[in-house]
């Protein structure tokens, strides 16, 4: 299967919840990650108040992880401002996190829970291609070494594809393995 995740843009705007819920409900995605890394926690859950829990149950959030239990989120997204999982973050929760090379990659997927589970439910690898939404953000993977990490399985069902993704290299994706899609700047730009 593979997936389709869209990340918001990092400032909240009118209509927002509107069309974070259509994105949803017309299929263009599967799962939303709520990336407000300058927000406070009251606007995001103010923002999460205007979703529905169905539409809640598909979202990743990257800050203020204690929502995810008041809200029915789907879990958390770890980065450099939160690298571990809180206590309140159980099983039955998601988790995923963003990598940048592929040595990153690889320590992370070899991650486990103290059952010997993978810790992460999937993981991002960016930028795979130049990016949309930040100007001056290249690609930073060669096509041969995305081939390679591919066919070696670093690239896996559960390595998503971020930075310059848009529906046309879905196919170039799967090619390479990789599990999904993230994207940014082409979701927003389309709605």
């Amino acid at each position: 299967m593979f997936r389709v995740i869209g990340i918001t843009r990092p400032d909240f705007y009118a209509g927002e919840a509107r069309q974070i819920t259509e994105l949803l409900e017309t299929c263009r995605v599967d799962i939303i990650h709520l990336r407000k890394p300058q927000a406070k926690p009251e606007q995001v859950a103010a923002l999460l108040q205007e979703l529905s829990p169905e539409v809640r149950k598909h979202l990743m959030i990257h800050d203020f992880f204690a929502l995810v239990p008041d809200f029915g989120l789907r879990g958390i997204h770890l980065n450099g401002r939160h690298p571990d999982t809180p206590s309140y973050i159980t099983s039955a929760y998601r988790v995923s996190c963003g990598c940048h090379t592929i040595s990153e990659l690889v320590a992370q997927k070899a991650r486990v829970d103290f059952e010997g589970n993978p810790l992460m439910d999937y993981l991002f690898l960016s930028p795979v291609f130049d990016s949309i939404s930040k100007p001056g953000y290249y690609a930073a993977f060669a096509p041969e070494v995305m081939c390679k990490a591919g066919q070696m399985g670093i690239i896996d069902q559960r390595v998503i594809a971020l930075g310059g993704v848009t529906p046309h290299r879905f196919d170039q994706l799967a090619q390479w393995h990789f599990g999904g899609a993230a994207m940014l700047g082409h979701i927003w730009k389309s709605v």
